[in-house]
């Protein structure tokens, strides 16, 4: 399991994935929405940039990233405080509770206490 954290101190965002710096670089290559990197706790282009670079990492697919990252924005991001949590398999599950069809494309394997996603 990919555990995502958020922390906010003095407008300082600062986001980790399983505790090292998780880089907005490859979301900002995918859709260049914030040049400043992630954000969260309203509705712009940090937390847009840090709901893409979430689905995407969790999903390793561009193209089901960029068709349901406003929405996970609206609702997931948009709402986090100063510190949050999230971790692979709660995104994965947001797709389930939301009505949102992640695509026959995307299948979860599982290998020993992690959780992998592959594009088939």
């Amino acid at each position: 399991m990919t555990i995502y954290e958020g922390h906010c101190s003095d407008a300082c965002y600062t986001v980790t994935k399983d505790e090292a710096v998780f880089p907005p670089v490859p979301s900002q290559m995918l859709l260049g929405g914030c040049p400043i990197g992630f954000s969260w706790g309203y509705g712009g282009s940090g937390p847009a940039q840090l709901a893409l670079a979430l689905l995407y990492d969790v999903t390793r697919d561009k193209d089901v990233a960029l068709r349901h990252y406003q929405r996970f924005k609206c609702d997931c991001v948009a709402g986090w405080g100063d510190h949050w949590q999230i971790t692979d398999e709660d995104v994965m599950a947001w797709f389930g509770r939301s009505g949102t069809n992640h695509g026959s494309n995307v299948r979860r394997l599982v290998h020993g206490p992690a959780l992998r996603l592959w594009a088939i």
